[in-house]
C-alpha cells in the first residue's frame, strides 16, 4: 500500500505531508490525516447531521488551503467533521458529521509557511504546517 500521509514535527508547530494518486484520493487522505492529527487516531464515532457543503475548485492549492481553514473552524467551533461525497470537474461536495470524539490537539490555524500542493504525473503531494 502506498503512503497516504506523514505527520511531521516542526518547532512549536505540527505538519502533515499528504499524498494521493489523483485529486479525490488526495482530498480523502487530507481529511483522514487532519482528523488523525486532531484525534490521535482514525475517527469512527460520528453521526450524520445531513448537511452538505460545496466548493468550487478553480485553483486546487487555493481550494486546499480554504478547505483546511474550514476544517479547523468547523471542528473547533461546531464539533463537525467533513467526509468527501463527490468530486466532479470543478466542484467538491462534502457531508458534515457531528463528532463525539475527544480532541487531542488544538490546531489554531493553517499557516502558509512551507505550504504547497504539487500535481505531477500520477501523484499529488501536499505539505501543511499548522499553528498549535
Amino acid at each position: 500500500m502506498e503512503k497516504k500521509f506523514e505527520i511531521v514535527d516542526t518547532t512549536a508547530d505540527v505538519g502533515l505531508k499528504v499524498y494521493g494518486k489523483d485529486r479525490e484520493e488526495f482530498i480523502k487522505n487530507l481529511l483522514e490525516s487532519f482528523y488523525y492529527l486532531c484525534f490521535d487516531k482514525k475517527i469512527e464515532n460520528i453521526e450524520d447531521i445531513a448537511d452538505k457543503k460545496g466548493y468550487l475548485i478553480e485553483d486546487f492549492d487555493v481550494f486546499v488551503y480554504e478547505l483546511l481553514k474550514d476544517l479547523i473552524f468547523y471542528l473547533y467551533a461546531k464539533r463537525v467533521i467533513f467526509r468527501l461525497v463527490e468530486l466532479v470537474n470543478s466542484k467538491a461536495v462534502f457531508s458534515l458529521f457531528k463528532s463525539n470524539e475527544d480532541i487531542e490537539i488544538e490546531i489554531k490555524a493553517i499557516t502558509k509557511h512551507n505550504f504547497y500542493v504539487l500535481e505531477k504525473d500520477n501523484l499529488i503531494e501536499g505539505n501543511f504546517i499548522f499553528d498549535v
